[in-house]
């Protein structure tokens, strides 16, 4: 049996172009949509007086890590009412929940889907 592997270069070649541009191109989408979420998220954030600075302690910071894309989007327990992130978002014995990132994760996740998913079809 004869195996014939014409072309095979070019193909390579065309894959290590689409890793070398899949890298920012998915670090700005996935910038994009932290952005989006950790602003959603605040919009949804309870809004009290009793709690008026804790929207503007949820935030956004994207890195690289180990080869990874990583957002990390909420609130910020160094800045004013972040420590109340989790007594807000799940509530407690006596204050009920007011779930605001996950329903922000919900409506901005599929459109960081739908580009991840665009620019693996254009590289591809």
């Amino acid at each position: 049996m004869d195996i014939v592997g014409n072309g095979l270069d070019r193909l390579d070649a065309d894959l290590a172009k689409a890793g070398l541009l899949a890298g920012p191109r998915t670090y700005g989408a996935t910038y994009r949509a932290g952005t989006r979420l950790r602003d959603t998220a605040r919009q949804l954030a309870p809004s009290s007086p009793v709690v008026r600075h804790y929207p503007s302690s949820i935030t956004a910071d994207t890195d690289v890590e180990d080869l990874e894309i990583v957002t990390r989007v909420g609130p910020d327990k160094d800045r004013v009412q972040g420590p109340l992130g989790n007594i807000l978002e799940y509530g407690t014995a006596t204050t009920p929940p007011h779930a605001h990132l996950g329903p922000a994760l919900d409506r901005v996740a599929p459109g960081w889907v739908d580009e991840i998913t665009d620019i693996a079809g254009k590289l591809l």
